[in-house]
């Protein structure tokens, strides 16, 4: 009687797992992950004008509204003003995870940053974050990665 189980084939199903979990967090997918997100936070906000909660945007202030028609700026909830903000969006790669944020500098004639002028906008209208459909998406993304994977491309 044996004391353990012999498994056929194991160390190239050692390889395969070892390949595998290199794969689950390897640059390329991080990048696509970061990519995705900071165009699914763009595309929502300004195009789709929702919130994270993909619900349509609380309305601009009356006096707002006022200023964005009389300088020509459009009057849809888009949080874009010179598009400095959303111009700022990036991502960054780590070795286990991607950090999306916005990046330094200022919207055109004024001295507020990126960073400050996006956590000033996310306390009336909360854009910046995922819903469940980017968890879904980055999931397929994942998906798609470990099948490669595990075929050995």
């Amino acid at each position: 009687m044996a004391d353990g189980v012999v498994i056929i084939g194991a160390e190239t199903l050692g390889r395969r797992l070892t390949r595998l979990a290199r794969g689950i967090a390897t640059s390329d997918v991080l990048g696509e992950i970061g990519a995705y997100l900071v165009a699914s936070i763009t595309t929502r906000t300004q195009h789709h004008h929702e919130d994270v909660d993909e619900r349509p945007f609380v309305a601009y202030s009356p006096k707002y509204l006022f200023f964005r028609q009389k300088s020509g700026y459009g009057t849809q909830v888009d949080l874009t003003l010179t598009g400095g903000m959303f111009a700022a969006l990036t991502h960054e790669i780590f070795t286990d995870r991607v950090k999306v944020f916005f990046g330094p500098g200022t919207s055109r004639g004024t001295d507020v940053q990126h960073p400050a002028k996006a956590f000033y906008l996310q306390e009336k209208r909360k854009f910046f974050g995922f819903t469940d459909q980017d968890v879904a998406n980055i999931m397929e993304l994942y998906s798609v990665n470990i099948e490669g994977e595990l075929r050995g491309r």
